[in-house]
């Protein structure tokens, strides 16, 4: 249940590009393929709807309503019917003679209903399975509430770090432009050779920074494949 959209992201290490609603993921394709469509929050939370322990929830609850109506039979009326056919060829003796008449058929046919008035067992076990089958739909229903909330928290923290890698990349693009302007100051004369050391040192850091903010987008890629699987 896993895209495939996700499952590159994951192995490829990829980012996601962010829009103002959505969250575009890469995939390694052929250029010549179609570019993947952007998975939206509403499509990730109703993907969430699939996932495995919503699966195991809904198989619960069928499993509880089929015992609910396996109990209410023993409630509902026994109808039973059954029917023979004779075939049946009389004699009469007259004048001391046998005498035979024409044969003809003797259908039996019998229908019985019963109904049993006062079964407090099989009552209790019908009640008890109509308590299990609100149990299970309650929980069906707790299920798909978790998946869709953690589905939506991943897909937000995924947004919030894609964000984060946009910040970073751009604070490196202007600590290696400070880096430029301050050597180029140091070889005119114009400033000391500590300032292009500093404007160095800002671009470790920064780049540093970004490739913790690449390491979360990883992370939170894998945290929503996850609360989709």
């Amino acid at each position: 249940m896993i895209s495939r959209t996700l499952l590159s992201l994951i192995f490829l290490g990829a980012p996601l590009l962010m829009a103002a609603d959505a969250v575009t993921s890469v995939e390694a394709t052929p250029a010549a393929a179609t570019p993947a469509k952007p998975l939206l929050l509403r499509d990730a939370i109703a993907a969430s709807a699939s996932t495995v322990s919503v699966g195991l929830s809904r198989l619960d609850a069928a499993i509880a309503h089929a015992d609910l109506g396996a109990e209410r039979m023993a409630l509902l009326p026994n109808i039973s019917a059954t029917g023979g056919l004779t075939r049946l060829a009389p004699s009469q003796t007259i004048d001391n003679r046998a005498v035979r008449f024409s044969p003809y058929n003797a259908w039996d046919t019998r229908l019985r209903v019963g109904l049993a008035l006062l079964d407090l067992e099989a009552w209790q076990r019908k009640k008890s399975a109509d308590r299990r089958l609100d149990a299970s739909e309650a929980g069906l229903t707790v299920a798909l509430e978790e998946a869709a909330a953690s589905t939506g928290e991943a897909y937000v923290a995924l947004a919030g770090a894609e964000a984060l890698v946009t910040v970073r990349r751009e604070d490196l693009r202007l600590a290696a432009e400070l880096l430029t302007q301050a050597e180029a100051r140091v070889d005119a004369g114009a400033s000391e050779g500590i300032a292009a050391t500093r404007a160095g040192t800002r671009v470790a850091t920064v780049r540093a920074a970004l490739v913790t903010a690449e390491g979360q987008v990883r992370n939170a890629s894998i945290t929503l494949a996850r609360a989709l699987d």
